[in-house]
């Protein structure tokens, strides 16, 4: 272990514990956001068929709260001790899941955009399929690099005395340079990828609400724009200081807490917005592609009524509040 004055050593402890308690915070918030829409998501996605859609929401909605769980064994004070295995074989279990969620969050994206495009400028079916190839493809070709940081960042050594003291139950190797060097080439693709993406959505968003009516917060809160034009800010956001790479420990903490728990928030509620879409254009999409038609979703509790009904549908459109 490195050696550190009493000062340094102090600090470094302080900012740790403080990590731990943004981590917990923003976990806690996850949990919260799940307890208060497990009644709507009980009553709106498992009546339906295993399609696209479902597929989907189950990732983005799941994967976190296992993920959340092994981070909390292997990067918190648990006051265990676990042996270099056992830390490994969850760290990557950790890393698999991130990269799935965040694979399937940005999938998810990609299909309601694409949806919107295809149902709003007429496009036809190999423009669609050619533009899901592309980011596909830009996505298999930093595979590379992300393997080999996933096989380098769970390299997990004996644990030390102090880092047992202090509670934590794994230690890590530190990454080589090479390692290092590759990731930053990843982030300027990352981000060239965030930026395309954002453009594109601003397309649609203008393609789709310039011949609605009302005013633009009024069209875009309808028909969950505002969840669009959020989860695509916070996805450039987390991209933009990936890339700057943020010297304060906090700060860095926040922002990755912030896409652990916050971004799936936002994905969630897209994917269901799409599905609560009043455009009869996007709607007979979505229910060839994603999810069953609307009104054949019904639950043992709920009339036709309520199923068919536009309005009842869209109460899901804001988050945890009705």
């Amino acid at each position: 272990m490195v050696s550190y004055s009493s000062e340094e050593l102090s600090e470094k402890v302080s900012v740790w514990i403080a990590q731990d308690y943004i981590s917990v915070a923003f976990y806690c918030l996850y949990g919260y956001y799940y307890l208060i829409t497990l009644p709507e998501e009980t009553r709106t996605i498992w009546p339906q068929k295993w399609r696209t859609g479902k597929a989907l929401f189950v990732i983005l909605r799941y994967m976190p709260i296992a993920a959340i769980a092994a981070t909390m064994l292997t990067d918190m004070r648990v006051y265990l001790v676990m042996k270099p295995e056992i830390c490994r074989g969850l760290a990557l279990s950790i890393e698999v899941t991130y990269r799935l969620h965040s694979y399937a969050s940005e999938g998810g994206d990609l299909v309601t955009l694409l949806l919107c495009l295809y149902a709003l400028l007429g496009a036809r079916q190999r423009y669609l399929l050619l533009l899901i190839g592309l980011y596909l493809g830009s996505s298999i070709g930093i595979l590379v690099p992300q393997i080999k940081y996933i096989r380098e960042s769970t390299q997990a050594v004996p644990n030390d005395q102090f880092s047992q003291e202090l509670g934590y139950a794994c230690s890590w190797k530190p990454l080589s340079q090479g390692i290092i060097a590759e990731i930053k080439a990843v982030l300027y693709f990352s981000l060239a990828k965030a930026c395309c993406l954002s453009g594109f959505v601003i397309l649609v968003i203008c393609v789709r609400y310039r011949s609605q009516t009302g005013t633009l917060f009024t069209v875009l809160r309808r028909d969950g724009g505002i969840h669009l034009l959020s989860l695509i800010a916070a996805r450039l956001i987390a991209k933009i200081t990936d890339f700057l790479n943020p010297t304060s420990p906090l700060l860095e903490t926040c922002l990755a807490r912030f896409q652990d728990a916050v971004i799936p928030i936002l994905a969630c509620r897209l994917l269901l917005n799409i599905h609560c879409m009043e455009d009869p254009g996007v709607q007979s999409i979505v229910s060839s592609i994603l999810f069953e038609p609307a009104g054949g979703i019904g639950h043992p509790g709920m009339t036709s009524e309520m199923t068919t009904n536009p309005s009842e549908r869209a109460i899901y459109t804001s988050v945890g509040v009705v």
